[in-house]
């Protein structure tokens, strides 16, 4: 029987999955594409990238400390320095996954 704990772990290996398969392609692509703004999105692709990653780590710290985090997006983040983050998202993620299936997780938000 699929429980909403199995439905959260699945979209969030989707996530995840998602993140680390547009981060390969990034890296495929000359460097000075990286800096290139679309119209409609954060800015530059790097920075959009580390703006997804950024977000991503507030909302776990957002489990752990009720504060809000800080927003303040990095700049200038090498690729290969937001790659090698991602797997301690995974791992982040999973463990809060984890304890929210065994009912550990008590999170509050102050806002």
């Amino acid at each position: 029987m699929t429980t909403s704990n199995d439905v959260l772990r699945s979209m969030f290996e989707h996530h995840l999955w998602a993140t680390e398969g547009l981060i390969e392609h990034l890296m495929r692509l000359p460097s000075e594409r990286l800096d290139e703004a679309v119209p409609g999105t954060y800015g530059s692709t790097i920075d959009t990238l580390t703006h997804l990653i950024d977000a991503d780590a507030r909302y776990l710290q957002r489990f752990e400390t009720p504060a809000l985090a800080s927003s303040d997006d990095r700049t200038g983040v090498p690729l290969e320095t937001l790659r090698d983050e991602m797997p301690e998202h995974r791992r982040r993620w999973g463990e809060l996954l984890d304890r929210l299936e065994r009912g550990e997780l008590h999170a509050s938000v102050i806002s």
